[in-house]
């Protein structure tokens, strides 16, 4: 197979842009004097948002709201496909939309993953040839047809087709299907962050606890945080750490959020603070 001819689309969806109102994933890339630069995690293209678009309220720093590299849901404002502009926007986006839209990503992404995997190892653009079928914009979860075999129903049928009329073996068919059928077995993840932080104001160790606490705040029953205080130094102060053990798909957010919140509460006073390791 000639690995260089083939080209797999970087987009979840066979739509190369979001429509308008739609809520999106995006990472944030880089946080300007008015602007923020964002990539659409699920269409694998640029988009904007001003700075006034954060929040209803007017903040004084941008930066206690928004982090670069931190994932974020956000609303599509306005595009121009002709420029490949697309504006977002965050201060509209409720909290059902946005457990909506990680619904949605969560299931896209996981499928997405899986096919382009088979595709370099098959050579075959499984994306385009069975995934992106089954796309329905009408629904929430618009790999709804989809995702319900991902629970252990074997009724692949359809795309079991395509393998088959494609120029694979029977042995890699059999492989596809059966990690098809596994892919969304949940299994419990270990997500860990050391950091080093270091409070020189009078306030001192009140305000080291009090910015764990703001941390601790993150922790949920679906993927609970657990705090230890090594008792280690390290270049600028004390090395604590940030775990938890879950099944959720947005575990690892969860922490990176509470570790962001305790450099937030902390930065109120003269400190150092630095991330040391995540796994």
């Amino acid at each position: 197979m000639d690995m260089d001819k083939l080209e797999i689309p970087k987009c979840y969806y066979p739509t190369e842009y979001p429509e308008l109102e739609d809520i999106v994933a995006v990472k944030i890339l880089r946080i300007e004097d008015s602007t923020i630069s964002c990539e659409l995690l699920e269409y694998g293209c640029k988009g904007m948002m001003l700075h006034s678009e954060v929040s209803k309220r007017k903040l004084r720093n941008i930066t206690r709201s928004i982090h670069v590299a931190r994932q974020e849901y956000l609303e599509v404002i306005d595009v121009d496909t002709e420029k490949g502009y697309i504006d977002l926007s965050k201060k509209n986006v409720t909290v059902e939309e946005q457990e909506e839209a990680v619904e949605r990503f969560s299931t896209a992404r996981r499928l997405y993953n899986f096919f382009r995997h088979w595709s370099e190892e098959t050579g075959m653009d499984l994306v385009t040839n069975v995934l992106w079928k089954y796309y329905d914009p009408n629904e929430d979860n618009v790999y709804k047809e989809l995702a319900p075999d991902l629970c252990g129903r074997d009724d692949n049928a359809a795309w079991r087709e395509v393998l088959n009329n494609a120029v694979l073996d029977s042995e890699q068919v059999e492989r596809i299907c059966g990690d098809f059928l596994k892919l969304f077995e949940t299994r419990v993840e270990k997500h860990v962050i050391e950091f080093e932080m270091v409070c020189y104001a009078s306030e001192g160790v009140e305000a080291l606890t009090a910015a764990i606490l703001e941390g601790l705040k993150h922790s949920t029953a679906e993927a609970p945080i657990e705090f230890v205080n090594s008792g280690k130094t390290g270049q600028c102060g004390t090395i604590y750490v940030f775990s938890t053990q879950s099944k959720s798909e947005d575990a690892a957010v969860a922490l990176e959020n509470a570790v962001h919140a305790v450099k937030d509460s902390i930065s109120k006073y003269a400190h150092e603070f630095r991330v040391r390791a995540s796994s």
